[in-house]
C-alpha cells in the first residue's frame, strides 16, 4: 500500500499584506536621467551623461532603476521646437534588448512607449538644441513605471533579479492598498504574472476600482507575479500584496490504483469560505484565471462587462455526502470510490460579490490531504 500526504497553508491576506511590493510613499521623474541638459548636439550618437549615468565609464549607460522602481519610460524634453528630430533609444528591459523611436517635440516633453531597465545608446538624426533625455514617473498620464517586486513572497532579499513574486501551493487574488484616496489619481495599475504557466494580465483603472483608504483586488487569479505597472500617476502609501479569493495549488490524485481512497481534513481561521472539488481533465492545459468562473457565478470584485469564458474545467463537489461545499468552518471528509485526476480547495463566496460576511482579510485555513492506495 502506498499513502501520500500533503499540508498545505493559505495565509490570511492581512498576515502578508506586502505579498509583491512593500509599502512605498511615491516616486517622481528625473528630466535628466539619461542625457543632461545640452545647449546643441549633432546628428549621431549622443553621450550619455546624465544624473544615472555612470560616467566617466566607457560605454556608459544610463541605469533607471532604483529601491522603488526597476524600470521607466525615458523622456525627451526641449525648450526649442526639435519636432522634426527621431531620437532613437536602446537598452535593456528585465535583461532583454530593445529600442524605441521618439519624435522631437516643440518646447514640451515626450516619452517612449518601451520600459527600459538600462539605457545603453541614444543617437539623433539631426541637429537639436536644448534638450534632455530622462525618467519617467509617472505623474503625469504620459509616464509609465514597472516598479520593484520586493515583498515577502518575492525573491528581492536573494539579491537575484529579474524580481518576482510566487505564491507556493496557491493562486489567488493580487490586493492593491492605499491609506490615500486615489480614486482621482488617474492611476492605471496593471498586474502581469502567471496562473498555471499561462501568462495573465489584469488592470485596476479609475473607473471606481482604485482604494480611498481601502482594499481592492484583481479579478484573475495568479500563482506568481512578474511584474507591476504604473502608469497615468503616482500611488502613495500603498502596498501590493494577496487578495481574499483563489484556490490550492491542483494536487496530483494518483488514479491508477486499482483502490485508492483521499481523506481531506480543513482547519479554518478568521472568517473565509472554503469548497473541495475534483477534476478528470489536465489542468495543465486550462487557462482560466479567475476563481469565480469555477463556480459559474459573476467574479468576487470589480467584475469586467464580460465574463470569461472557462475552458471547461468542472470542478464539482466529490464529497457531497459529507457537505465540504460553501463552508467555513473546520471540516474532515473522504472520497473513497470516486477517481480524480486533480482535486483542490476553493476560496470563494458562491453567491458573487464581495462579501465580507464570508471572507475577509483575516481568512486562513490549512488543509491536510492523505491519500492511500493498492
Amino acid at each position: 500500500m502506498a499513502v501520500a500526504q500533503r499540508n498545505i497553508n493559505w495565509p490570511a491576506q492581512q498576515v502578508v499584506a506586502n505579498a509583491v511590493t512593500l509599502t512605498t510613499s511615491s516616486f517622481g521623474e528625473d528630466d535628466e536621467a539619461v542625457v543632461s541638459t545640452t545647449a546643441s548636439a549633432s546628428a549621431g550618437n549622443i553621450l550619455i551623461n546624465g544624473t544615472l549615468s555612470n560616467t566617466p565609464t566607457v560605454p556608459t549607460a544610463a541605469n533607471l532603476g532604483d529601491k522603488t522602481v526597476l524600470a521607466s519610460n525615458v523622456s525627451v524634453l526641449s525648450t526649442d521646437n526639435i519636432s522634426g528630430a527621431t531620437f532613437t533609444i536602446s537598452g535593456f528591459y528585465l535583461g532583454l534588448p530593445q529600442t524605441d523611436f521618439v519624435t522631437g517635440v516643440n518646447n514640451n516633453t515626450v516619452y517612449t512607449n518601451l520600459l527600459f531597465t538600462t539605457v545603453t545608446n541614444v543617437s539623433v538624426d539631426m541637429t537639436v538644441t536644448n534638450f534632455s533625455l530622462g525618467k519617467g514617473g509617472p505623474s503625469n498620464s504620459n509616464q509609465t513605471a514597472s516598479l520593484v517586486i520586493d515583498g515577502t513572497y518575492s525573491n528581492y532579499l536573494t539579491q537575484l533579479g529579474p524580481y518576482v513574486a510566487t505564491f507556493k501551493d496557491m493562486i489567488r487574488t493580487v490586493s492593491f492598498s492605499s491609506n490615500d484616496d486615489l480614486t482621482s489619481s488617474g492611476i492605471t495599475l496593471t498586474i502581469i504574472g502567471t496562473y498555471l504557466g499561462n501568462v495573465v494580465q489584469d488592470q485596476t483603472i479609475t473607473s471606481g476600482n482604485l482604494p480611498n483608504n481601502s482594499m481592492v483586488q484583481t479579478t484573475q487569479i495568479f500563482d506568481s507575479v512578474t511584474q507591476v505597472i504604473v502608469s497615468g500617476g503616482t500611488p502613495t502609501n500603498f502596498s501590493i500584496g494577496l487578495g481574499f479569493y483563489g484556490m490550492l495549488q491542483f494536487v496530483n490524485y494518483d488514479f491508477k490504483e486499482s483502490i485508492s481512497a483521499l481523506a481531506v481534513q480543513v482547519i479554518v481561521g478568521g472568517t473565509i469560505n472554503y469548497s473541495f472539488g475534483g477534476t478528470l481533465q489536465n489542468v495543465s492545459n486550462l487557462a482560466v484565471a479567475n476563481p469565480a468562473a469555477y463556480f459559474g457565478v459573476s467574479p468576487p470584485v470589480n467584475p469586467p462587462a464580460t465574463l470569461p469564458t472557462p475552458n471547461q474545467l468542472y470542478l464539482f463537489d466529490a464529497t457531497a455526502s459529507s457537505s465540504m461545499t460553501n463552508l467555513a468552518v473546520d471540516s474532515m471528509a473522504s472520497v473513497t470510490t470516486l477517481p480524480l485526476r486533480y482535486y483542490t480547495i476553493l476560496i470563494a463566496n458562491q453567491s458573487g460579490g464581495e462579501d465580507p460576511n464570508t471572507i475577509d482579510e483575516s481568512g486562513s485555513l490549512q488543509v491536510y490531504f492523505i491519500q492511500g492506495g493498492i
